[in-house]
């Protein structure tokens, strides 16, 4: 059964809220500075990554090495860039719930990129050659923007705390056998 485009971007915005990363990218050149965008998805099941390479495009590596007996899980990245990863933002957004902010700031950041690419080929006939300095400006307060927006993590609104006490004085305990646990918070 084939799924509609809804459901699909609907899921891929799950996958993204839960295990993905929505960046930019500031990276060190010969001349300065570069500035670039990309999602990220790690996981343990290929199956996801296959779901979103298969719909979306981008690449699929190893991100952790693999030893055979250990207690570790072989872990996949999935990874879209540039022009792509803004296309994809652009169907996203309005399903995502934790990154949403994120993905409407990277869509903002890939227009501002194709915004100088587009002023660069008009003005000196190719895609290189230097930004002008409020063309650097915007990259880098777009990038500000994105940390301070990876920063801001709210608590649940029905926080939940533990408390572990000893069940004869209430100080605490030296062994598990004898804690119990009291659950303090907000009930919904």
């Amino acid at each position: 059964m084939k799924q509609s485009n809804t459901a699909r971007f609907a899921y891929l915005a799950g996958v993204i809220d839960a295990d993905g990363c929505i960046q930019i990218r500031k990276f060190r050149r010969a001349d300065g500075y570069g500035y670039d965008c990309a999602i990220l998805v790690n996981h343990t099941d290929g199956r996801a990554l296959d779901f979103c390479v298969g719909a979306f495009g981008g690449s699929i590596y190893t991100i952790k090495n693999y030893q055979a007996g250990s207690n570790r899980k072989r872990v996949w990245r999935w990874e879209i860039r540039g022009d792509a990863a803004a296309d994809v933002c652009k169907r996203i957004v309005p399903f995502l719930r934790i990154k949403k902010d994120q993905g409407e700031l990277l869509i903002r950041f890939r227009t501002a990129v194709n915004r100088s690419s587009a002023r660069k080929v008009a003005e000196e006939g190719w895609e290189g050659g230097r930004l002008l300095p409020h063309e650097l400006a915007e990259r880098e307060e777009l990038y500000v923007e994105m940390r301070r927006l990876k920063r801001n993590i709210q608590a649940p609104s029905a926080a939940v705390t533990t408390k572990w006490t000893d069940s004869s004085d209430g100080m605490g305990s030296d062994s598990l056998a004898d804690e119990e646990e009291e659950l303090v918070g907000i009930s919904t």
